[in-house]
């Protein structure tokens, strides 16, 4: 159980992470069209209670409706053989000092890089997040023609890695 809401907890903060790159961020979904989707492989290397633990499951994200409020999702997860379908309806902006977070965001440059065998012309931003005496370092690679906004996003602090991989998307 802990480990599932650690990995919960963990996607919830890169999602939170990738939105954009200021304290106040504009939900990237807000600027997709409805039926747009985004998939993505996420590798996560955690360490708990001296076990190391690896998991790999793939996202499948669609945006179903939004409005000047936010947005509907749908979200769906595989891990294995297991697989989980939400909805999840995300506000248009964040405003992390709004939310008790202690998060640091900044830009740090434009960089293109391939997935999937698909090149993405991206700016790089990395979020520095300490809860709970913990610093959680996330750097993310964006790219407006996706609709998630992430490419890619590597997550590290001293009990995991986490690699999230866009796989394929599409704009409808």
């Amino acid at each position: 159980m802990k480990i599932t809401m650690f990995i919960v907890s963990t996607a919830l903060f890169v999602f939170l992470a990738t939105c954009g790159h200021a304290e106040v961020k504009e939900n990237p979904w807000m600027k997709a069209t409805k039926g747009s989707w985004a998939k993505h492989k996420n590798t996560t290397q955690t360490k708990v209670a001296g076990q190391a633990f690896n998991t790999e499951n793939t996202t499948t994200t669609t945006l179903l409706d939004k409005d000047e409020n936010g947005a509907t999702l749908s979200i769906k997860t595989q891990m294995g053989s297991t697989k989980t379908e939400n909805k999840m309806k995300v506000p248009a902006t964040s405003d992390y000092s709004k939310m008790g977070m202690d998060v640091k965001i900044k830009e740090v440059g434009k960089e293109t890089i391939t997935v999937a065998g698909k090149s993405y012309d991206c700016t790089v931003s990395e979020t520095i997040l300490n809860f709970g005496g913990k610093e959680t370092i996330t750097t993310t690679w964006t790219c407006d023609k996706v609709p998630s906004g992430t490419v890619k996003a590597v997550t590290k602090n001293d009990m995991m890695n986490s690699t999230i991989e866009l796989v394929e998307y599409e704009v409808k």
